[in-house]
């Protein structure tokens, strides 16, 4: 927008979605990712002009009226008034509007091994078979060159990453580089393994997988005795002085008692520590989970209803409990996505994410592990060894990434986007049985990421606000256009004013 904008010449608005839940009126405009929050007066000014393209300020505002002036001049440079009609935004695919520029996540699949049988797990069929994963010196070199080519965060997933031999000089192999997050499910970790760890706590997160408050909601899906040696390694760890989280699935059988696990884990002290979060992780209908009805039993109104409640378990804690309350960071992934620009398309994977499988396979992220269409090559020789440089000329030419870089929010009919879909950047496109078909129409949780939208600007919007009065026209809030502070190196080159930047799916934790 030009900086010599005159608030009492022609006046045009841009397209906004309103919510007036609340006394903040909340002006939102999908395509440009841009949100205001004003009083009533303001709400009607606006919604004149663009009823009235071309209205003369004037004509809205009296020349001696200062904090009218002033109200247009600040809609203005929030994006909400122009002297000039707004043009419509052709928003490129993300192939188009990004090039990747370094790696910031590796997800290391370090095994297929693992000693539960989780009935909701999507890569199932792998842990049956067991592969017991790559030689350590082969991931090392593989892990190695992921780090020289940008890599901040590896991520140790299985199977059971603790059921290698070696696991532990991988661990402070990725540890004396980089942060390491561990997903695990607890069953291994006693005093040695979480003192041998330890020195490390700066850098490393144990996240680990719990389904449900008690034994009879997790023997369902994890299997008997399992939750109560996943929470004693909770307890362990914590003991230690290490960050923990807790990462929980909600599915048909434990979709009502999720918050009660929240709120335990709140209540949670060990040592003077407590758990640093709790992850919900949105069920992919693969694996276990397509095998199993009572497991598929949930919708996006389930998640809604679970996130509310978890929502709540936390409110209740901070108000209650002495100490930090952990992080619910479903909620604080859709805040930071609420009050940062720019516009956002699916996630990073092939682009800042990527992951090597029990066998040696690259992938663009670790979701897409249990399918053979969205692998990116073979990353190990026969021999099981492997040749520097690799990695790095998969994820530059591979066409397979290439395809996956392809999928996009943008509509290919080029119609007006009218969705949120901009500012969440569509959830993870694994979930949608063909991840290149409408984001509205083809992702079972599209719903869901719609209200946790709204909700979220909803609260940023009022955050903050003490007194609303209607005597003049004034803008509240607004949306900053920076990105995400936490993304880091995660953010790509952007190409052009209508370019994309990537959505966020786990980096808070």
């Amino acid at each position: 927008m030009r900086t010599d904008f005159d608030p009492s010449g022609p006046l045009h608005a841009p397209f906004f979605l309103l919510d007036e839940e609340g006394p903040v009126s909340v002006l939102i405009d999908p395509e440009r990712v841009r949100w205001i929050g004003t009083n009533r007066v303001g709400r009607a000014l606006l919604e004149r002009v663009r009823a009235e393209p071309g209205v003369l300020g004037e004509r809205l505002v009296a020349p001696d009226d200062r904090a009218g002036r002033r109200f247009l001049k600040d809609a203005h440079r929030r994006g909400f008034l122009s002297a000039a009609p707004f043009p419509a935004v052709e928003r490129r695919n993300r192939r188009e509007s990004m090039a990747p520029s370094r790696l910031h996540e590796f997800w290391v699949v370090t095994n297929d091994h693992c000693n539960l049988r989780c009935r909701h797990c999507y890569t199932i069929d792998r842990v049956v078979e067991g592969r017991t994963g790559l030689s350590g010196e082969t991931l090392r070199a593989i892990m190695a060159e992921a780090h020289a080519l940008g890599t901040e965060i590896f991520y140790f997933t299985g199977g059971e990453p603790t059921l290698r031999d070696d696991f532990l000089d991988l661990a402070r192999f990725v540890l004396e580089r980089a942060r390491l997050i561990l997903f695990t499910n607890g069953l291994t970790i006693d005093d040695a393994l979480a003192a041998a760890l330890a020195p490390h706590r700066d850098r490393l997160i144990v996240q680990v997988s719990i389904e449900g408050p008690d034994e009879e909601t997790s023997r369902p899906v994890r299997g008997k005795g399992s939750f109560a040696k996943a929470l004693d390694g909770v307890r362990v760890a914590l003991r230690h002085g290490l960050r923990v989280g807790v990462s929980t699935t909600p599915n048909g059988v434990s979709k009502g008692r999720v918050h009660e696990l929240t709120a335990a884990l709140a209540a949670m002290e060990e040592g003077g520590n407590r758990p640093d979060y709790h992850h919900l992780i949105l069920l992919l209908d693969r694996g276990g989970a397509e095998r199993h009805d009572d497991i598929r039993a949930l919708d996006d109104g389930d998640l809604d209803s679970v996130l509310d409640r978890s929502a709540a378990a936390i409110r209740r804690a901070k108000a209650t409990l002495k100490g930090a309350a952990p992080a619910l960071t479903n909620d604080k992934i859709f805040h930071a996505l609420a009050t940062h620009g720019p516009a956002k398309d699916y996630c990073g994977a092939g682009y800042t994410i990527l992951g090597v499988s029990a066998d040696g396979r690259l992938l663009p992220c670790a979701a897409a592990m249990d399918d053979d269409r969205f692998f990116l090559g073979d990353l190990v020789e026969e021999d099981g060894g492997y040749r520097a440089g690799r990695l790095e000329t998969l994820w530059r030419e591979a066409e397979s990434v290439e395809r996956i870089r392809r999928f996009s929010l943008a509509p290919t009919a080029g119609d007006p986007v009218r969705d949120l879909r901009y500012f969440h950047g569509g959830g993870c496109w694994k979930n949608m049985p063909d991840p290149g078909s409408d984001f509205a129409t083809g992702h079972p949780f599209a719903g869901f990421y719609e209200r946790r939208m709204r909700a979220a600007i909803r609260d940023a919007a009022h955050k903050g606000v003490r007194e609303v009065t209607e005597e003049a026209p004034r803008l509240h809030t607004f949306l900053h256009p920076a990105r995400i502070a936490c993304a880091g190196a995660r953010k790509t080159e952007a190409i052009g004013d209508a370019s994309v930047d990537q959505g966020y799916c786990i980096c808070f934790a």
